[in-house]
């Protein structure tokens, strides 16, 4: 995964339809919380095991979800909202970060506000949380 120190100014998201190119920048990130890698320990006890120990073995990873916290405009929450609340919600997803890196995958919005908290009449700052559905890829900058 990537260095966090590279998560700094410039870190923006971007959205497109599945297999899409044109990406849209949406909000300005806050802060992320950096999604981990979790695989699922498998326990195997055979009457041959060794030593008489339950063995393990690596099983599948675990898809984690992305957490933000973003600024946003009105115009931008309610595009996030509708996204989130679409009959078809997956979306291919970027973030580009500072040094130009990116990670990219197929996911959806799992979690957001409905209201969002108001700084002010025109921004607003809450979270949001997108789940990859599959493994997300990182590149690193040229």
């Amino acid at each position: 995964m990537a260095d966090t120190s590279t998560w700094g100014y410039g870190t923006t998201l971007g959205y497109t339809t599945v297999g899409g190119n044109s990406w849209t920048t949406i909000a300005k990130i806050v802060e992320i919380d950096e999604k981990k890698i979790k695989r699922k320990v498998m326990k195997i006890t055979t009457l041959d095991s060794p030593n008489n120990t339950e063995e393990q073995r690596a099983g599948l990873v675990e898809v984690q979800p992305f957490k933000f916290k973003m600024i946003w405009s009105k115009t931008d929450h309610g595009t996030l909202l509708t996204l989130g609340k679409a009959a078809a919600p997956n979306r291919d997803w970027k973030i580009t970060l500072s040094d130009g890196s990116t990670i990219a995958g197929t996911g959806f919005i799992s979690e957001i506000s409905e209201i969002p908290k108001a700084s002010n009449d025109e921004v607003y700052m809450d979270n949001i949380e997108i789940t990859p559905t599959g493994n997300w890829i990182y590149t690193p900058a040229a």
